[in-house]
């Protein structure tokens, strides 16, 4: 519980992706190697998310990592037009995810900043990503 808010978990009322086995997301080639992360999704009866676990072949433990959120987004360029996966596990609470939205919202300023060098617009982001904290009570 937050500053005495209710705790409620986020959820969504139809389940954003359908995955009943282990899914090869992405590999990330560099100049002398090659690296595949993958993810793995453990739906309910209702094919809501229930468990979340992500592998790396470079990660120094070779077992699973748990995660109770993430946010995949790819982009085409031959359509414009960016393509997305979210998913959060049903005991996500809405505190957590309000901290997960600010620290994305963050990054990808950090991320657009080093893409385009547009410092001006990248603070736009950083500004908005502040004002979001303080409307759902981080800071």
């Amino acid at each position: 519980m937050i500053a005495g808010r209710e705790e409620r978990f986020a959820t969504s009322e139809t389940p954003i992706l359908y995955v009943t086995q282990t899914i090869q997301i992405a590999k990330f080639p560099t100049v002398m190697k090659e690296s595949t992360i993958t993810l793995h999704v453990k739906l309910d009866d209702q094919h809501i998310t229930e468990q979340i676990q992500w592998e790396a072949d470079d990660l120094p433990e070779d077992v699973p990592q748990k995660a109770d959120a993430f946010i995949l987004s790819l982009w085409n360029s031959e359509n414009k037009e960016a393509l997305g996966i979210d998913l959060w596990t049903k005991k996500m609470m809405v505190s957590d995810m309000n901290i997960f939205v600010y620290q994305n919202l963050r990054k990808l300023a950090d991320t657009y900043e080093r893409a385009t060098k547009e410092k001006e617009h990248a603070d736009a982001l950083r500004e908005y990503a502040e004002q979001f904290a303080v409307l759902v009570k981080l800071k």
